[in-house]
C-alpha cells in the first residue's frame, strides 16, 4: 500500500488515511545514504555560526589555495582528455 493511501473510510466526517510505515522507514534509510554521500563528497555542508571574526588576509589565503586545488584539477582533467568542470 503507498504512503499516504485514502482508504475510502471517514471517521468524524475526515477521511482516514493508512501509511506504509515500513516505506517510510526505508525512505529515511534512503535520504540518510545519500546524505552520507554528499558529505563524502563534499557536497553537504552544514550551517555553522561562529563567534569568533576571521581576517581578511586568511580569507585570502584560503581562496588562494582553492583556486591553486581547482586550477591543478583542472589541469589533470583536461591533460586525460576528461570534461572540465566534472559532471
Amino acid at each position: 500500500m503507498e504512503p499516504g493511501l485514502l482508504v475510502g473510510q471517514y471517521q468524524g466526517g475526515a477521511p482516514v488515511y493508512k501509511v506504509d510505515t515500513g516505506l517510510v522507514s526505508l525512505i529515511g534509510q534512503l535520504l540518510a545514504h545519500e546524505k552520507q554521500a554528499a558529505e563524502e563528497l563534499g557536497q553537504w555542508t552544514e550551517k555553522r555560526e561562529y563567534s569568533s571574526r576571521v581576517g581578511i588576509d586568511v580569507v585570502k589565503a584560503q581562496l588562494r589555495v582553492t583556486q591553486h586545488r581547482l586550477a591543478e584539477e583542472k589541469r589533470e582533467a583536461l591533460a586525460k582528455g576528461l570534461p572540465w568542470p566534472p559532471k
